[in-house]
């Protein structure tokens, strides 16, 4: 009962910020192509009139065979959409080639003469019943493959051994198993999707690999895995993978090294949370909708930021993103309503290049913006980003907020004039007021003197992002 109210619960949020806030894709531009016998779609993700890539859509009823390439006009394909080739009894033989991320839910339900199918190392995820009544799974007995995935799982089944070479779980793949209570994976295996597991309420005990890239949502909900633990943040090996309801304050314990996607979804009792060093990864959707939450400090130790990992939290005021983290996903920040500052410390960050990667709120017409400041290195990826979509940036180097004169946090007129009055000071003979510190902050054309110029630069930086009332 409590693993059903807290995805009902995780729905009814979803639905609620889901507007263009849950998947940042309500604003992407698609056209319809076709290529040989499939049809695809070209997608421009930033709407920057220029496409980004592709995802395949369906096939002719006639096919039999098909090939899903790596590039279709010039565009990665990166996904099969959910039902793409449902019901498609013609159908026999696919092969896909490297490149390809995602196969959707239900993709090949239904083709029942498809016997054979090559997945590349490339693909991270397999929805839910993306093989059910094909000729593939039907031949199959126990458990059951396509190519180098789990995709399926008789529920008689007690023990499994999953064979060597397997590199992932699919989504639900053994849903509702009951009588299952050991499983035995490869060292080689990469991925654990989401609800793999769920529902198993036999299954006591699983040792994960070091290799694991990736557990999904709901991996191992109502299993005696996590029935079994009474501490309100529940782990498999070195995950963290689902907590409490209820719970105000979450302290990870040492020696954790990932959360996994959707681990506090929904905690809307959260207000704190602290991230032990030794985390690397912060899963999609960890921390979404977790509406109280007010503080969290990520570790120098995390690399990766997910999707949606924060998406929702509208009472994060201000985060600060260690030099560790590489890589920030689309919308892991979006429809942080409260969010006021955020510092990007890593110059070369990746940040997904979409609005609602970091934003408060959208508009009438489902447009995302952001009205706090993005803090980071002059010229930083973070730069770049602010001003692809026109946010407000302020330049920081390793003594603060390049041109806050007086360390209040802010870039004011105030600002401006008291580097312009230092600046005459030591132009007519005077000594120098301004600390070390002070110098190398307001020195914004680093030429390491105080001057004229750069009491005018941070006058423009004040104009640009404190006029029209926005201070």
């Amino acid at each position: 009962m409590e693993l059903k109210r807290k995805i009902i619960s995780i729905a009814a949020a979803m639905a609620c910020t889901a507007s263009p806030l849950f998947s940042g894709m309500s604003s992407i531009t698609a056209v319809a192509a076709t290529y040989g016998n499939i049809s695809y779609e070209k997608k421009d993700e930033d709407n920057n009139g220029k496409y980004d890539y592709a995802v395949i859509t369906g096939c002719l009823e006639t096919a039999v065979n098909i090939e899903i390439p790596a590039e279709i006009d010039g565009l990665v394909v990166r996904s099969i959409r959910n039902n793409a080739f449902y019901d498609n009894t013609n159908l026999t033989s696919v092969k896909i080639y490297d490149g390809l991320e995602s196969i959707g839910s239900s993709t090949f339900s239904g083709c029942t003469r498809l016997e054979s199918v090559s997945i590349p190392s490339s693909v991270t995820e397999i929805g839910k019943s993306a093989f059910d009544n094909t000729a593939l799974v039907n031949n199959q007995t126990g458990v059951k493959y396509a190519d180098t995935w789990v995709v399926d799982c008789d529920e008689s089944v007690t023990a499994a051994e999953i064979k060597d070479g397997t590199k992932g779980i699919a989504n639900y793949a053994f849903e509702g198993c009951k009588s299952l209570s050991s499983i035995s994976v490869p060292k080689d295996l990469k991925v654990i999707g989401e609800g793999a597991f769920i529902s198993c309420e036999g299954l006591g005990n699983i040792s994960i690999p070091i290799g694991i890239s990736e557990i999904g949502a709901f991996a191992f909900s109502n299993t005696a895995i996590l029935n079994n633990q009474t501490e309100p943040i529940k782990y498999v090996g070195e995950w963290v993978v689902d907590c409490d309801n209820g719970i105000t304050a979450v302290e990870i314990k040492s020696g954790t090294k990932y959360i996994a996607n959707s681990a506090f979804v929904n905690c809307t009792s959260l207000k704190s949370v602290t991230i032990p060093d030794g985390i690397t990864k912060i899963g999609k959707s960890s921390f979404q909708a977790c509406t109280n939450l007010e503080s969290v400090t990520i570790p120098g130790s995390v690399a990766l930021i997910k999707d949606n990992a924060f998406s929702g939290c509208s009472n994060l005021k201000k985060i600060v993103i260690p030099k560790s983290v590489d890589r920030i996903f689309g919308s892991a920040f979006s429809g942080c309503a409260g969010l006021n500052e955020i510092m990007i410390l890593n110059p070369d960050c990746h940040i997904a290049n979409i609005r609602d990667t970091i934003s408060t709120g959208w508009d009438k017409s489902f447009k995302a913006y952001f009205d706090g400041t993005i803090y980071g290195y002059a010229g930083s990826t973070a730069e770049k980003y602010a001003n692809n979509f026109g946010y407000k940036f302020i330049a920081i180097n390793d003594n603060g907020i390049m041109g806050d004169a007086n360390g209040d946090g802010r870039v004011t007129a105030l600002d401006s004039s008291l580097i312009f009055t230092e600046y005459k000071k030591v132009y007519k003979g005077g000594k120098s007021s301004f600390t070390a510190e002070q110098k190398v902050r307001c020195d914004m054309n680093e030429d390491k003197e105080i001057t004229a110029i750069d009491a005018s630069k941070v006058f423009s930086i004040y104009k640009k992002n404190y006029k029209n009332d926005k201070i």
